[in-house]
Parts: structure tokens; C-alpha cells; sequence
């Protein structure tokens, strides 16, 4: 949703130096994201829609309204964060093949939680037991947050999150990590094996971040745009808080329309047949 990645270039996941930077490279000055949204609520507007009450339930007619591909012109690929597999530290499994293996024991037994139905933990864990030959049920709740509560407090086993989501709780030993679900260990826990050394090998999912601009965007607003990403992720200031946060500065060689429109075209292609088989939607 265009409106979760507007939430998240205004908050702390970039530092918002990130967005300040670039747009003192476009316009000069600082914007407010709320200007964004404006170009959103006109789409909703000729369409019909009430601004305002999407505002207030954005999922479902939001949807219907804007085409995440069609809709905007890609800028640059930002920041990757690697989903991991991490479980209550009361779990007897030590490593991932000792808990699939309990998986495929009890099938139907480990309770693994979600923020929500059809969101990214329940999709990646839906990709998990395709590609393993395990079955689990899944614990739906209203957001990371209390999900994270009950597996701190042992009421579920299991859960799929961002790194930077259960950093702090796998540093202090509260939760086990599993696996980085990513073909190298991240730098902050090197530890953790990753999905490829726990002998499941090509099991990659991750959070990752990009710019993208409304497709009627100038070629060269969009070329100043993709120079301040460039710019601001080569700043080695930006760079390490981007890694404290559990967020990983893609390659320059990513950082690029091009980059983040070939990531993106792959990852449809990747999730959407698994998305569709698993009749999964977003509530």
C-alpha cells in the first residue's frame, strides 16, 4: 500500500534525513508527506471514492483504486531487511533442522503468530511450510506488537518477522533466532545461520524498501531524486543508523529505477503465484 510507504519515509526508519535531502535536491525546501497524499486522494476522488473514508479503513477500496506497478514511476531501491524465523526461548529445538523436524513430528502442533491475516509473516510462512513439508497453525493477531508480547511470554512458538523487528529481544537472549531467511548472515547477529546453512537452501524472504514517484513524474526530477538516495545512503552517518535499525543499504549498483523496478517485477513473480495458491488476503 502506497500509504504504509509514506508512513514509513515520515518516521524513524529512515531517520526522515533520507527525505529531507532529497527533497532539498528536487524542490529546494522540505515537503510534507501529507502533499502525497493529495495526489492519492484525487485518484480516489474521480473515481469516486470518499477520501475520507479510506482515510479511515484504507484496506479494501484503496486497493481497488491504485495499481502499485502502473500507478507510480520507480526512483531507487533504499534498504533491505531480511525476514528470520525466531521462536519462544523455551523451545527444546536448537537449530532449524531439530525444529522442523519436531514440526514434521506433530504437524499441526507449533503455533506460529501473525500481525494480521495476508500479511508478511503469514505469506512467508505459508512459503516456509511449502518449501519444508511442515503444517503449523497460524495465530492471527492485531499487529506485531501483542504478537511479540505472547511469544515473549511463551503462548506461541514461532513467528516470521524483520530483523529489525526482534533485534533487540534475540540480542538479550529473550527469543531463539532460527535463520536469516537470506543468502548471507546479517552483520549485527552473526551468529544466526542462515536459511542456506540450515541445510534449506534458496529460502529467501525479506522487507525491502524503495522510492517510487507518481508515474507522470519528470525523467529529470526522477534523476534528481535517485541522486539524492545515492548521495544520502553513501553518507556513512545515514549508512550505520540504517544498519542499527536493522535495515541494510542496498548496492549502488541497486539504487536505481532500474534497480528497484527489476526487484520489484521479481517479486510478484516470486509471491503471487504463492499468494493465489494459498488463497491469501489481506484483512
Amino acid at each position: 500500500m502506497p500509504w504504509r510507504a509514506v508512513a514509513a519515509l515520515e518516521g524513524v526508519m529512515v531517520d526522515k534525513r533520507l527525505l529531507y535531502w532529497m527533497q532539498r535536491a528536487v524542490l529546494g525546501q522540505a515537503f510534507d508527506c501529507c502533499d502525497l497524499r493529495a495526489v492519492f486522494h484525487d485518484r480516489e476522488r474521480q473515481a469516486g471514492i470518499d477520501p475520507a473514508a479510506i482515510d479511515q479503513n484504507r484496506a479494501g477500496a484503496a486497493l481497488a483504486v491504485i495499481d502499485v506497478v502502473n500507478d507510480f514511476a520507480p526512483i531507487a531501491l533504499v534498504a533491505d531487511c531480511p525476514m528470520w524465523l525466531v521462536g519462544r526461548s523455551g523451545l527444546a529445538a536448537q537449530n532449524l533442522q531439530e525444529l522442523i523436524t519436531w514440526m514434521k513430528e506433530s504437524p499441526g502442533k507449533a503455533t506460529v503468530g501473525i500481525g494480521g491475516v495476508g500479511g508478511g509473516a503469514d505469506v512467508v510462512g505459508t512459503y516456509f511450510q511449502k518449501n519444508t513439508g511442515t503444517r503449523f497453525q497460524f495465530v492471527p493477531y492485531r499487529g506485531a506488537a501483542p504478537m511479540m508480547q505472547d511469544l515473549l511470554a511463551g503462548h506461541i512458538d514461532l513467528t516470521f518477522t524483520q530483523v529489525a523487528s526482534a533485534l533487540a529481544q534475540v540480542r538479550s537472549g529473550q527469543v531463539k533466532a532460527y535463520a536469516v531467511m537470506a543468502k548471507a548472515r546479517w552483520a549485527e547477529t552473526p551468529d544466526t545461520p542462515t536459511s542456506d546453512e540450515s541445510g534449506v537452501t534458496g529460502l529467501y524472504a525479506s522487507f525491502w524498501h524503495g522510492l517510487w514517484a507518481p508515474k507522470a513524474t519528470p525523467a529529470n526530477v526522477i534523476a534528481k531524486l535517485d541522486g539524492a538516495v545515492i548521495e544520502s545512503l553513501a553518507d556513512p552517518t545515514v549508512h550505520q543508523r540504517f544498519i542499527e535499525l536493522g535495515q541494510e543499504p542496498w548496492p549502488r549498483a541497486k539504487q536505481t529505477p532500474d534497480g528497484l523496478a527489476a526487484q520489484q517485477k521479481a517479486e510478484i513473480e516470486k509471491w503471487w503465484p504463492i499468494i493465489k495458491a494459498a488463497g491469501i488476503r489481506a484483512e
